[in-house]
């Protein structure tokens, strides 16, 4: 098995136990923690960051409320690439686009050096179907570029 493979295997089962655990906590009516609302995992391919989401049943991402950002100098990001939102009425926002379950988002990057990895900062807000929103969040996250297996 190929290390590309066995990484891949591990970021689906590390997400599946998050999901688990999600629908477990959801079960009490209580909101989870935005950690376990939104788990995401980064990793690079082809000149790409790839964020990979996979959003617990009851809960849902505001398309218009991502930022992203490289915290590392000589690496910038391009133009993300997001997946067609689901149509949602808000009573904040009126007619916004929303993300619920698996998704991914693509991030082209230019590297002005050789680095082999880079901090990427991923900024969000989404809710829970009980009723209950978050604060937007913003969280860091070291990513292993492409190439440097």
């Amino acid at each position: 098995m190929t290390n590309t493979t066995t990484r891949s295997t591990a970021r689906r089962l590390l997400l599946a136990v998050l999901a688990a655990v999600a629908v477990a906590a959801a079960q009490f009516n209580e909101p989870l923690p935005p950690e376990e609302a939104f788990p995401w995992i980064a990793f690079a391919d082809a000149g790409s960051v790839v964020l990979s989401f996979q959003i617990p049943e009851g809960y849902y991402l505001y398309r218009h409320r991502f930022g992203f950002e490289s915290l590392t100098d000589g690496i910038m990001l391009g133009t993300p690439e997001l997946p067609e939102g689901r149509p949602h009425v808000d009573e904040f926002f009126g007619a916004v686009e929303i993300y619920r379950g698996d998704f991914q988002i693509r991030i082209p990057y230019r590297s002005a050096g050789a680095a082999n990895e880079m901090l990427v900062r991923l900024e969000l807000q989404g809710c829970a179907d009980i009723g209950y929103c978050y604060l937007p969040a913003s969280w860091d996250k070291r990513v292993r570029l492409a190439g440097d297996e």
